[in-house]
């Protein structure tokens, strides 16, 4: 296993049907499963330099293929829709619709975020992480104002690559946070209304600041971790993550 793996706890006694609510989800994200006949399966995106993989352990986990590095595992405390500030009042939709939505309206993935809370993992052991990855990926920092640090590891799709793939992966070392969490972001065909009639509140909300972009949902799919899905609707003003590193991005280190 090369590049960049994100293990996602999903308990084998989750309440709503996991882990197979979630391969269903997944699938409809990423593609086919890698481990089509597994309970804890995988899925390969950007050629197998990014692995997110279903297991039954208690945290949420980031693993890099150098293995005197060491993966950086973050508790967790159950999921739940809270995790952003502005979303405390957000209901999970079911699996089903959202893999039904995905399945008609997803155009591309555009990248995965992992938000770690600070009180999860030192600041040291995420430096020496980040720096790991760094050796696979090119990370970029993100210079925001009135924010923490934000390393982007680029990773776009090249031309000719056969699976899926993300254009970033997002690690943000947040020392604000209660609960660590992970998110992915799908650009979809959808415009801003059809987007909203999909998921009405309280079933679908904005972030503060990200309503001209995506709207957000999180899904009752039995993941042991805070997740949620960041849908970019058509017409929407999101950029790409190139145009963002340009504009306020530099070289970690």
């Amino acid at each position: 296993m090369s590049g960049l793996a994100i293990d996602v706890p999903v308990p084998a006694t989750g309440q709503v049907g996991a882990p197979l609510s979630c391969r269903a989800l997944f699938d409809a994200l990423f593609g086919a499963s890698v481990l089509a006949d597994d309970d804890r399966p995988c899925w390969a995106l950007n050629d197998g330099e990014l692995t997110i993989r279903v297991t039954s352990e208690a945290d949420l986990s980031l693993r890099t293929a150098e293995q005197q590095t060491s993966p950086l595992r973050i508790a967790v405390s159950g999921g739940g829709a809270a995790v952003v500030p502005g979303l405390g009042g957000l209901e999970a939709s079911s699996s089903s619709v959202l893999r039904s939505f995905l399945l008609e309206q997803c155009a591309v993935l555009d990248h995965i975020g992992i938000n770690l809370a600070s009180a999860a993992v030192s600041e040291t052991h995420w430096k020496a992480f980040v720096a790991s990855v760094d050796r696979s990926w090119p990370v970029h920092v993100l210079d925001l104002p009135a924010s923490d640090v934000v390393a982007i590891a680029l990773a776009p799709p090249q031309e000719g690559t056969t699976g899926r793939g993300v254009h970033a992966v997002e690690i943000v070392y947040d020392r604000r946070a209660q609960q660590s969490s992970w998110h992915v972001c799908a650009r979809v065909r959808s415009d801003k209304a059809a987007t909203e009639r999909a998921f009405p509140a309280p079933h679908g909300a904005y972030k503060p600041g990200d309503e001209p972009y995506f709207r957000s949902v999180t899904a009752a799919a039995g993941i042991g971790v805070p997740f949620y899905l960041d849908l970019a609707f058509a017409g929407g003003a999101f950029p790409r993550w190139s145009e963002i590193v340009a504009a306020m991005g530099r070289r970690w280190g």
